[in-house]
């Protein structure tokens, strides 16, 4: 979800300018707007408990602007096909794709937390789907796809980084055949 439909970097950043973030998280949230969090460094777990506890609210009510402009056109012509795999905490995850309002536009949303969504995938659909793509940022996730569910094509999509050369390399959800 994070960087292939929604840009979690502005969302970060316009968290930490309307002042929703506290002043001793906010060092945490840069290094993920970077691109570098280092989710074993001290804080991220208070962090994470005091968000799934409801003590600190990071994701605006109306983050459907947070999401690409390719991604909510893909999303109204081709939703229904749609099943976004997201990772991460899940709490974070789901408050994050039920402010989007991509929840009606798509077939379903698999919340895999932090397992490894090729294996989630395989288990949730055993069976080889026709014409199945997997679209994402993450080269261990891709990876994951490819050896679990080797009927999925993958995608690598890279909008603000350079690629790993390893997959197909897509800038936006356009390019999907």
């Amino acid at each position: 979800f994070d960087r292939t439909r929604f840009n979690p970097s502005q969302m970060s950043q316009a968290a930490l300018t309307a002042g929703m973030v506290p002043a001793r998280f906010v060092p945490l949230i840069e290094s993920a707007i970077r691109g570098q969090a280092d989710y074993s460094v001290d804080g991220w777990e208070e962090f994470f408990t005091l968000f799934e506890r409801g003590d600190i609210e990071c994701i605006p009510k109306d983050a459907a602007h947070f999401l690409y402009d390719d991604a909510k056109q893909f999303l109204r012509v081709r939703g229904k096909d749609v099943v976004i795999v997201t990772a991460g905490r899940r709490a974070i995850q789901v408050r994050k794709v039920e402010r989007t309002g991509v929840l009606p536009l798509v077939a379903d949303v698999i919340y895999t937390d932090r397992e490894i969504k090729g294996e989630v995938l395989a288990a949730r659909y055993p069976n080889a789907l026709p014409d199945a793509v997997f679209v994402d940022d993450s080269t261990k996730q891709l990876a994951s796809v490819a050896e679990h569910c080797p009927w999925i094509k993958v995608y690598e999509i890279q909008r603000d980084r350079s690629d790993s050369g390893k997959f197909t390399l897509i800038r936006t959800l356009d390019e999907i055949p």
